[in-house]
């Protein structure tokens, strides 16, 4: 038998009294525990080498400890309230970023939580959580969804710079690397006081991943299998820290062939059309990702360099671009070919993250810049388009962003604290192509805020309070787009129609907000936030002419749009005791000018229009409803989740619901969990899940109602020891009884086409750890 050890604790307040309840995560690991009454947990472990725990528990904030099982085996851990207390500053390489004090509804995704997901891509990983949905085209393109709002108001950050990436069309993916993110920070509801105007609806936080102790190498091998569309992956990683200089490098691929449906026909048009061999025709595509980080961590703080390369190409449905045609639709044999229409999108990013910290003070620098070039490439005879020098590229959009954000903490006595914060952006997006949709613009946004956080009592607060001022103003410079026309025959006449024309734009405007925290006991804690925001037109929006392939609809810009403005009320309340946990996170919202696509009565004048226009419009909107998750733990190793979310809107002019709206769910999940130290398998988690979703017939003029639909899913999550070789095996099934059903959310619900069938993951990860001291 392999030898065993045991890492062993107690988690305790400021008061030395014991933390019953609290979550234990061996990091790396499918090892989760949750403190006994008093406050004790005890993990086995197979090799003698460094583990890293994470400990939680409800009004404090995240504790990370390292162990090893010879030299220091058990430790007492003193959890600190969750009021920033910046006395003793201690950089971590995770930066300061979290939001645990924040006054709303704030989730935190570890990397066990998105392997336990097992999905096409980063998006998609997250829709597990509450109020978190999905925008997808097939398998690997998705946008995130939070309490029904995406787009340019969802918010990505990426190591402190927010990810610019043509993410203003639905068809336009997450350009991040699933494999290289450790931890995620959800943010649901308007953020705007601290990252800017398209944070109204929500942020996802990608935050730094640690580094390895001084003399620590640490290597990861990780290999993924999808049996629905024969997807492999492979992901390999390696970390250091030569005193005190850090380094990380990682590399990923991916490569599928057309995925499954449980149909062989679907209807389009009134005709009815044939799905050959159950696979959707030209959906295969490809994955190429590399990462590099270079850094310092000294005693004042830590600074990093990131440059990172996500290159995805992918098929799409002939029926997204054009008319699909029976011979495109024909059986074929190459299932890994990618072939027209496709995405080809790249994306180039350098992040300079730098922590500083002194005296009672911490000043945060994050830069970047970003080059996303976005082709999207199609038979020109499908748009009604001759032969161009173009070729088959529809579209090649070319965004150049540079991002600076910095941020100024300060402790003011012992119960206050106050971050000052500035942030400035450049875009700069440029096109090719034989179609139009987007105009060249030039884009400046820059911002300032002040943000003052007291806490009645600086060890054991009860009361918390923050409020905040925010100033932001924007310029939109965009230049006139002349296209040319073509001829019945589909030859050029060289003449040309004036798309949009020049356009200059300045926005300006006020953000505010105010926030509680009560916890009036260790059982229940409440929060409380209610803020103003607004958000600027994106030259998207003021400046859109042309057929949008895939939306189905010719999209109209309105060069006189207002900037949004909202008012926003959210509210979570929390109950804690002993083995059951319940969040409440209901909200309401009124929205002033809210803009939105909206059908017109006539169609597309251009030769390869045949859909409506649909033109940008404002209207006053209200928005409302709410998650409410609940964990219960009748055992130590036992652990049975369920979580409900709804939301609803309603366009106040005319009267209808705002489209693109995610019907009412429920999930539920049971996890047990086995410690076998017996042979090769140490230990065994278990898992399975079931989500239903309700009907959506809440829909807007023109936009289809989708049916519910009930799925049901499951996995086994595993550690094994073979010689010295410490590894993990996970086998997730999704969509068990290869139910056919239509994602709301989904472009291709258009078509009438259903989302993937059965699918089975299977995931190994092999962790090595090195002590180069020794």
């Amino acid at each position: 038998m392999a030898q065993s050890f045991s890492l062993r604790g107690q988690v305790v307040d400021e008061d030395l009294q014991a933390i019953a309840g609290a979550q234990v995560e061996l990091l790396n690991s499918v090892q989760l525990q949750f403190t006994t009454s008093e406050g004790f947990f005890t993990f086995n472990v197979l090799t003698d080498t460094l583990y890293t725990l994470a400990i939680r528990s409800l009004g404090y904030a995240e504790q990370r400890v390292t162990l090893s099982p010879t030299t220091q085996n058990s430790v007492q851990v003193r959890l600190q309230p969750s009021a920033k207390i910046l006395a003793e500053v201690q950089i971590d390489g995770t930066g300061i970023r979290s939001t645990s004090t924040s006054s709303q509804a704030v989730i935190t995704v570890t990397r066990s939580d998105l392997d336990q997901s097992a999905e096409g891509s980063f998006v998609d990983a997250l829709t597990p959580v509450a109020g978190i949905n999905a925008i997808n085209t097939g398998v690997g393109i998705a946008k995130p969804v939070i309490r029904g709002m995406s787009y340019n108001r969802i918010m990505v950050n990426d190591q402190g710079v927010k990810q610019e990436g043509q993410q203003w069309g639905s068809d336009h993916g997450l350009e991040i690397d699933q494999f290289d993110v450790q931890q995620v920070e959800i943010i649901k509801g308007p953020a705007s006081l601290r990252y800017g105007s398209d944070a109204m609806g929500g942020v996802i936080n990608i935050l730094p991943t640690p580094f390895p102790e001084r003399g620590q190498l640490q290597t990861e091998v990780k290999g993924i299998y999808q049996y629905n569309n024969n997807l492999r992956g492979l992901s390999a990683a390696a970390e250091g820290n030569h005193q005190g200089w850090l380094y990380r490098l990682r590399y990923s691929q991916q490569d599928f062939d057309n995925y499954r449906v449980p149909a062989d026909r679907f209807t389009y048009a009134g005709f009815e059309l044939p799905i050959y061999d159950e696979r959707l025709r030209n959906t295969a595509g490809q994955e190429r990702n590399f990462a590099f980080t270079t850094g310092l961590k000294r005693d004042w703080g830590q600074s990093t360099v990131k440059i990172s390369r996500f290159h995805q190409r992918v098929g799409l449905f002939p029926g997204a671009v054009g008319i699909p045609s029976g011979y495109q639709l024909q059986r074929y044999d190459q299932r890994r070919s990618i072939g027209l229409p496709r995405q080809d999108n790249t994306h180039w990013k350098v992040l300079w993250n730098t922590q500083y910290g002194w005296d009672r003070s911490i000043l945060e620098i994050d830069a970047g810049y970003q080059h996303n070039q976005r082709l999207e490439e199609s038979l020109p005879h499908t748009q009604n388009v001759g032969q161009t020098a173009d070729g088959t590229v529809a579209h090649d959009l070319r965004l150049r962003t540079y991002s600076l954000n910095a941020r100024l903490i300060q402790e003011m006595g012992s119960q206050w604290t106050v971050t000052y914060g500035v942030q400035g952006q450049r875009m700069q997006n440029n096109y090719g192509g034989f179609e139009f949709l987007i105009p060249a613009f030039t884009t400046w946004q820059g911002g300032g805020f002040t943000l003052v956080e007291y806490a009645d009592s600086p060890v054991n607060p009860r009361w918390q309070f923050n409020a905040g001022l925010r100033f932001d103003g924007g310029q939109h410079e965009i230049l006139e787009h002349q296209q040319p026309l073509y001829d019945e025959t589909l030859q050029p006449t060289g003449e040309f129609e004036q798309r949009n024309a020049d356009l200059t734009r300045q926005f300006a405007d006020v953000s505010g907000a105010v926030g509680a925290q009560w916890q009036p006991s260790s059982t229940w804690q409440m929060k409380l936030n209610v803020g103003t925001s607004f958000r600027m037109p994106t030259a998207i929006e003021l400046a859109s002419n042309g057929v949008h392939h895939g939306t189905f609809r010719h999209e109209l810009g309105n060069p006189d749009l207002q900037s949004e403005r909202g008012y926003q009320l959210d509210y979570a309340l929390t109950y804690q005791q002993g083995k059951i946990s319940s969040t409440l996170t209901p909200f309401v919202a009124y929205y002033d000018q809210y803009i939105y696509l909206a059908p017109t009565a006539s169609f597309s004048r251009l030769p390869s229009g045949s859909q409506l226009t649909w033109e940008f419009r404002q209207a006053d909107a209200s928005f409302w409803g709410g998650e409410w998750v609940t964990n219960y733990q009748p055992i130590s190793n036992l652990n049975v989740q369920a979580s409900l979310e709804y939301v609803a809107n309603y366009n106040l002019d005319f009267q209808l619901p705002l489209p693109l709206t995610p019907p009412f769910s429920a999930l539920g999940e049971v996890t047990y969990q086995i410690i076998t130290q017996q042979g090769w398998l140490q230990s065994l988690e278990l898992h399975g899940d079931v989500r239903w979703v309700a009907d959506q017939n809440r829909v807007d003029r023109n936009e289809r109602a989708t049916p519910g639909y009930t799925l049901l899913g499951g996995g086994i999550s595993s550690e094994w020891l073979m010689g010295d070789t410490f590894f993990n095996i996970m086998v997730q099934v999704d969509n068990a009884l290869n139910t056919q059903y239509l994602h709301h959310l989904s472009r291709y619900r258009l078509l009438n086409l259903p989302e993937p069938g059965r699918n089975v993951v299977v995931t190994l990860r092999v962790p090595l750890s090195f002590n180069l001291n020794s």
